[in-house]
């Protein structure tokens, strides 16, 4: 049974006939929980006394069936036939087989996401990635792996967007520098190759469509007029 390429488990709640061979286990299945024997499941079935237990399995071309009693102990199946089938995995059968109960509140709990997350962070850095990884830990499985997949995404959109901004700030910064070159070469081309930065008086020298005035209105921006006698 180690070897078996069984996806999924389930029990027959409550106690059940083992009398019961392999013809009337499949019809069980069937018929009572409406399931098909012939998928790649294994269909486990215990007695009254809970000592007794059969597993049903189809391979390939014909059905296995297992069987197990213990000389001491029961097992801790559980009792409500009401339920039906139940679906466990195969770690909660191996606690069942070896006496345990179906809840184990210490055993570590299953990370189902951590691969499909780690294919998922591929544009992301490394220090993102276990940031990430150890949120999700924290929240104790409180999001479905939908909401992982969109919260993934969302932040590798973000990511490309910042490095679009990176890139048009850098290249705006480009720009502003020639603008602020070309703005000196004019003024050293104006003023004289002496000077670089102007005078906060100089633009007045100007007229209001930046040509320089005639020399007498210059003149008489500078002349001063003696006092009359």
């Amino acid at each position: 049974m180690n070897e078996s390429d069984a996806r999924r488990v389930y029990l027959a709640c409550g106690s059940t006939d083992l009398r019961k061979s392999i013809d009337a286990l499949a019809a069980l299945v069937k018929e009572g929980f409406d399931l098909d024997p012939f998928s790649p499941c294994l269909f486990v079935f215990c007695n009254r006394d809970r000592d007794k237990i059969k597993i049903l399995e189809w391979d390939n071309n014909g059905f296995w069936l297992y069987y197990r009693r213990l000389e001491r102990g029961r097992f801790m199946w559980p009792s409500d036939p009401g339920i039906g089938a139940m679906a466990i995995s195969r770690r909660e059968l191996r606690w069942l087989l070896d006496g345990l109960s179906l809840q184990q509140r210490k055993a570590h709990p299953a990370v189902k996401a951590s691969i499909v997350l780690w294919k998922l962070c591929e544009n992301i850095s490394f220090e993102d990635r276990y940031d990430i990884r150890g949120k999700l830990r924290s929240t104790s499985n409180s999001y479905s792996m939908d909401d992982i997949v969109a919260a993934i995404n969302r932040i590798a959109e973000l990511q490309k967007s910042i490095e679009q901004l990176t890139q048009l700030n850098a290249e705006l910064a480009a720009k502003v520098a020639w603008y602020e070159e070309q703005f000196r070469l004019s003024q050293q081309h104006r003023f004289g190759a002496s000077s670089e930065r102007t005078d906060p008086d100089q633009p007045r020298l100007f007229n209001g469509d930046g040509g320089i005035p005639s020399f007498r209105r210059r003149a008489s921006l500078f002349s001063v007029r003696r006092p009359s006698a």
